[in-house]
């Protein structure tokens, strides 16, 4: 889909990726990022500039050929997870758990 937008924008799809992929803040962060440099470098050994077809389509004759660019982040960005105990007088406890639905099974030990 990125793709297709550059095309209709007329930008290089590569460059309207950089320009627009998710990038570190205060507020989400990553413990490695590194796209920039895996995006650049998958381009330059693709020697994409030169391979790319600047319109989709463009060859001549029936065979067309063509080169495209994606990638994806997969769950980018998960939510925290957090306890509280709290403990009464009694020494009662109750045990308060918020855990990030990120798709698997989750099973408390006591259960």
């Amino acid at each position: 889909m990125m793709d297709e937008v550059a095309y209709q924008l007329g930008i290089d799809p590569v460059e309207f990726t950089l320009k627009n992929m998710r990038r570190p803040t205060e507020q989400q962060q990553f413990t490695n990022y590194s796209l920039k440099e895996v995006i650049n470098n998958g381009a330059q050994r693709f020697n994409w500039q030169t391979r790319r077809r600047v319109t989709p389509g463009s060859d001549e004759g029936p065979i067309k050929r063509g080169a495209g660019f994606s990638f994806m982040m997969f769950r980018a960005g998960v939510g925290t997870s957090s306890a509280i105990l709290r403990v009464n007088t009694n020494e009662e406890y109750t045990l308060y758990v918020g855990v990030t639905d990120i798709g698997q099974v989750r099973k408390p030990p006591w259960e």
